[in-house]
């Protein structure tokens, strides 16, 4: 039969009936590679496990939500969650392979027990902040009467149980540790029947089990020696349990005041070995997905690149590497060549492109559109949040001051701080309005609140009011900066969809910083009474302290009636089309935030 085969030259190899051997060759050389990328791409599956710890921890439902998000969105790549006693037999399980991704908490790493698992262990994300939460029965003031005391022993297997023993070394206290069915329902039944004295949880704030302990008569003891333990674990730090954020039997608020505790951050760790593609897209999804994760978990609003924390004072996590598929995502963003060296560039793209992108801009701007009217209602809640965090901090330290308390100079650094955002926001809202980009409401929105806050600190005594008007235009100029190169690393993207961040690129030029801190004094000077009023407002100092928490009351009160009118104009705005639904539900879940916290502080 072979012989009698034909075989066309067609490429002009001289192909004849005595050689068809080399046809199949050429078709296999064809097809093979044909095959192979037929199956990575369309029919290969690969399945992650992530060790999540107990399945009614934060890490475990995270876990579920990542997994169920990444499952929608990508045919390839398929996450299983495996519940687990905790930190310590996630990294075992990460050590041997036996799971590909796990949840720790970062003080762990450094204890002697776990180190030799963390060979093969990188970092992908931080996922959010964990406190240590120590619950202890009525009668029980601090932790050296735990001496002797019932503790209920956290799993073996846990970080928890390693974060207790640091904790009572520190504090030379040697408890009895009570053996516990590890759920915390079995733990809440033992506290609860008095089996136990005390419970230990390394958890993010509001969780609902410590809820739980602290309605069978139970109470937060403070933690104060978060230095002391940073020397030998730098991956704790001294952090503050908010007022309110609990509520016991009797629906009281718990604590009663802000409580000193530790922090430390949960991570999400992933074996070097794991393909760097396929770490990339997970990585990819998390923050490309963030509103869906905050719609469920409000907590996951703080997952953050490990070497990229907003705030310059937390820890810079460098024991273990990044995973190099996680750092191709975070710097996916860094700018090019040509971002580098445009200079005058960026104006002539910035005219020239739109023209060239016709159409398919102008669709774009007008979903864009939509998102930044949310973003601009989202900035007034979140103004109106730190305008709050001010005056609170303005209420104690008059109240430290009248009490005969410590005058803390981080206090001032706050009212500063919170001082200078505000100014920002209606500095740039100034600016956008005169480009028409955002409406005379929300200027007026951003207008108010700088007057709130500003006639607040005029009633602190002069030499307080005086150093932080001094200060605040100095630190608002700080963060227009950082502002500004966030905005120019993402020039071109922003350039394609977003006309105000082509508007701020185009007129910042950071040698006009003299002149910006003048226009921001200006600004602030605007917001200020008349030096005849200025001497005609009552000092905070000489209320008394039921004045004082009537005055906290009264503009809590007017932060509330402002929350709603921007809630109002949000919802109009949605029903208008002038933004989207899921923009809308992005805003709702930071104004709820907002009225929670609010809501707290008037329940006290």
């Amino acid at each position: 039969m072979l012989k009698k085969l034909q075989f066309v030259d067609t490429f002009g190899f001289g192909l004849t009936k005595h050689r068809p051997w080399f046809a199949i060759f050429i078709i296999l050389a064809i097809l093979i590679p044909l095959s192979s990328s037929l199956y990575k791409n369309f029919l290969y599956v690969q399945t992650l496990s992530i060790a999540a710890g107990e399945q009614t921890g934060d890490s475990y439902k995270f876990a579920e939500r990542m997994a169920n998000i990444v499952n929608a969105r990508q045919r390839q790549i398929k996450i299983k969650v495996i519940s687990t006693d905790g930190t310590r037999e996630n990294l075992e399980k990460l050590n041997k392979g036996e799971v590909q991704l796990a949840a720790a908490q970062a003080d762990a790493l450094l204890f002697e027990e776990n180190i030799n698992n963390l060979q093969s262990a990188q970092i992908l994300t931080l996922l959010f902040p964990d406190m240590y939460q120590l619950i202890v029965k009525s009668g029980i003031n601090s932790i050296s009467e735990l001496r002797g005391k019932r503790i209920a022993q956290p799993p073996e297997k846990g970080g928890q149980i390693q974060s207790l023993k640091f904790l009572m070394e520190q504090y030379g206290v040697d408890p009895q540790l009570v053996p516990v069915k590890d759920t915390d329902e079995d733990i809440t039944k033992a506290f609860c029947q008095g089996k136990v004295d005390a419970v230990f949880h390394v958890r993010a704030i509001g969780n609902n089990s410590i809820e739980e302990l602290l309605k069978c008569n139970g109470q937060l003891l403070p933690i104060d020696q978060a230095g002391a333990m940073r020397t030998k674990n730098p991956y704790v730090e001294e952090a503050k349990i908010p007022k309110g954020v609990y509520k016991n039997a009797n629906n009281t608020p718990i604590p009663q005041a802000n409580l000193i505790t530790i922090r430390v951050w949960r991570l999400l760790l992933v074996r070097e070995d794991v393909s760097p593609e396929v770490i990339q897209e997970i990585t990819g999804i998390l923050y490309q997905q963030r509103q869906e994760f905050v719609k469920t978990m409000p907590i996951l609003a703080n997952i953050n690149p490990p070497d990229n924390l907003t705030n310059p004072i937390d820890l810079k996590l460098t024991v273990l590497p990044t995973h190099p598929g996680a750092q191709a995502y975070y710097d996916r963003e860094k700018p090019s060549w040509l971002q580098e060296n445009s200079g005058s560039l960026e104006v002539i793209f910035a005219i020239l492109f739109p023209i060239i992108s016709g159409f398919w801009w102008f669709t774009q701007q007008i979903e864009q559109a939509q998102k930044n009217k949310a973003d601009d209602y989202i900035r007034e809640v979140t103004t109106l949040m730190d305008a709050q965090d001010c005056i609170e901090t303005v209420f104690a330290h008059t109240n430290a001051e009248k009490s005969g308390g410590t005058l803390q100079a981080k206090q001032i650094s706050v009212i500063v701080e919170k001082t200078a955002k505000i100014l920002v926001e209606k500095y740039q809202a100034e600016r956008d309005r005169y480009h028409h980009l955002i409406s005379q409401h929300s200027l007026e929105s951003f207008s108010k609140t700088l007057r709130k806050v500003v006639n607040v600190i005029e009633k602190m005594p002069d030499n307080v009011r005086n150093e932080v008007f001094k200060m605040a235009p100095e630190k608002a100029v700080e963060f227009l900066d950082e502002r500004q190169k966030n905005i120019s690393k993402n020039f071109l993207p922003s350039l394609l969809i977003s006309l105000n961040k082509i508007i701020d690129v185009i007129s910042y030029n950071k040698k006009q910083n003299p002149l910006i801190k003048n226009d921001l004094s200006t600004t602030l000077q605007k917001a200020m009474a008349n030096p005849p009023q200025q001497q005609a407002l009552q000092k905070l100092s000489d209320l008394s302290t039921s004045e004082l928490f009537e005055f906290l009351d009264s503009e809590t009160q007017e932060i509330r009636k402002d929350l709603d009118a921007i809630l109002k104009r949000a919802v109009n705005a949605l029903v208008e089309e002038r933004i989207s639904q899921d923009s809308f539900q992005s805003f709702r879940v930071i104004w709820q935030i907002a009225i929670d916290n609010l809501n707290r502080i008037t329940k006290q």
